[in-house]
C-alpha cells in the first residue's frame, strides 16, 4: 500500500538490497543539482549557481592583467564540462 508521509512516498514496509534495508532520503544531489521530494519533484541549483558566480568573479579578480583572450579560454574550460 503506497501512502505519502512527510512528503515522501513509500510502500508501508521496508526495502532491502540483499541483507540491508535501503534508507530513503528527501534529497538527491546529482551533477551538481538537488533533487528534493515533495508533493512534486522540485529541482534546486542555487548552489550551482553560485558557484558559478564565485568561479567567475575569482578568475576575473585574479587575471586583471591578462588578454581578453586568455580570459575568455580559462572561463570556456573551467565552467563548461
Amino acid at each position: 500500500m503506497m501512502t505519502l508521509d512527510s512528503g515522501l512516498l513509500f510502500l508501508g514496509h521496508p526495502v532491502y538490497l540483499g541483507a540491508d534495508e535501503v534508507l530513503w532520503s528527501p534529497r538527491l544531489k546529482y551533477l551538481g543539482l538537488t533533487f528534493k521530494a515533495d508533493k512534486s519533484l522540485n529541482v534546486e541549483f542555487e548552489s550551482a549557481i553560485r558557484k558559478f558566480y564565485a568561479a567567475a568573479n575569482s578568475i576575473c579578480a585574479n587575471i586583471k592583467c591578462a588578454s581578453e583572450i586568455t580570459k575568455l579560454f580559462l572561463m570556456e574550460s573551467y565552467f563548461f564540462p
